[in-house]
């Protein structure tokens, strides 16, 4: 049941959040530099699946594929 509601509660927050940003951009240029932090994101991920012994540490976030 925890479970369900941790799935809610995301769900919940992905759809405020899209609400927030979508009121506090105000340039198209703003949108264009999210978009490009988005997909590099996406293709750092895609990176990471690729190279298996590949770590990444950005301050406490660890991005890893290592078996």
């Amino acid at each position: 049941m925890s479970a369900q509601l941790g799935g809610l509660g995301m769900f919940l927050l992905s759809g405020g959040l899209f609400l927030v940003v979508g009121h506090q951009i105000s340039t198209s240029r703003q949108l264009e530099r999210l978009t490009w932090l988005f997909v590099g994101s996406g293709a750092l991920a895609v990176v990471t699946s690729l190279v298996s012994t590949f770590d990444f540490n950005l301050g406490p976030i660890t991005i890893s594929n290592a078996s």
